[in-house]
């Protein structure tokens, strides 16, 4: 249920998730965002161009220098542990700023040291993203 929540309520009741809108690949191994094409190794009942919801893990995705997605931090939560980063993505600091923007929430090590404003990268690790019925 928490790896693959088959929908949008079951989704956010079992955890923290990003729920981000896109459209699934030609070959059906990914689904097209505002940010990118983000890969799936599940993609049940779906169909090539289908509009679709997918649940992405904040633990999922990972600080990476050279990573394929890129945004602005907007804001930093500590947790413990880790941190919680939401990044704007695709976007630049004005728009953040400003409410015009796709946000995610990712989770981070406390061990990096992660500023407002400033420019991210990350990869996302494909187990812990669903496609979900809204």
């Amino acid at each position: 249920m928490y790896k693959r929540p088959c929908n949008q309520f079951v989704a956010s009741f079992v955890g923290k998730t990003n729920l981000i809108r896109g459209i699934i690949s030609d070959d059906e191994s990914g689904v097209m965002t505002s940010f990118g094409n983000v890969q799936l190794l599940h993609s049940p009942n779906t169909r090539p161009k289908q509009e679709v919801k997918l649940s992405i893990r904040p633990e999922s995705c990972q600080i990476n220098q050279q990573g394929q997605y890129t945004g602005i931090v907007s804001e930093v939560y500590y947790a413990g542990e880790y941190q919680e980063v939401r990044v704007c993505l695709n976007c630049t600091p004005e728009a953040c700023l400003q409410g015009e923007k796709e946000e995610m929430l990712i989770r981070v090590s406390i061990e990096h040291d992660i500023e407002l404003n400033e420019p991210i990268s990350f990869d996302i690790s494909p187990d812990l993203i669903a496609v979900v019925n809204e």
